[in-house]
């Protein structure tokens, strides 16, 4: 079975703080200790669940995934992380990861909130980017 890894280029989105912003903060975090989970079909799944970190309730939380490949971007369905109150965390969301990733690698980028119809206080961690590569096997 094919190995994977992801690396988060914004792992600073990961701190929490322990002050609330004030109205809706929303910000992806992992899921697990690994962002990334594996089926038994050799497919992956990117999987993360969002935080309100603010001060007020978030009202249907959208979150999409746009995978990089080489050629074109590939733009997950959209998810929606529920109502989450203050400090609150969603049910984990899974996006599939597509073939054409799986075999050669690709950047992703996380966006809560794309089309900017939240009244959120902290827009500035509402995108999270990383690479997906697979390794090689070692001998």
């Amino acid at each position: 079975m094919a190995r994977y890894s992801a690396a988060l280029f914004s792992l600073a989105l990961f701190l929490m703080t322990g002050c609330a912003a004030p109205g809706v903060d929303l910000l992806a975090v992992p899921a697990s200790d690994s962002a990334l989970t594996f089926d038994s079909v050799d497919r992956a799944k990117l999987q993360l669940r969002l935080k309100n970190q603010g001060a007020q309730a978030a009202e249907h939380s959208p979150v999409i995934v746009e995978f990089h490949l080489n050629a074109f971007t590939v733009t997950s369905p959209p998810q929606d992380g529920g109502t989450l109150v203050a400090g609150q965390s969603s049910p984990v969301l899974e996006f599939e990861v597509p073939q054409d990733c799986l075999d050669s690698g690709c950047e992703f980028q996380i966006k809560i909130d794309p089309q900017r119809k939240l009244n959120d206080s902290n827009r500035s961690n509402n995108s999270v980017q990383g690479r997906f590569v697979r390794e090689t096997a070692k001998k």
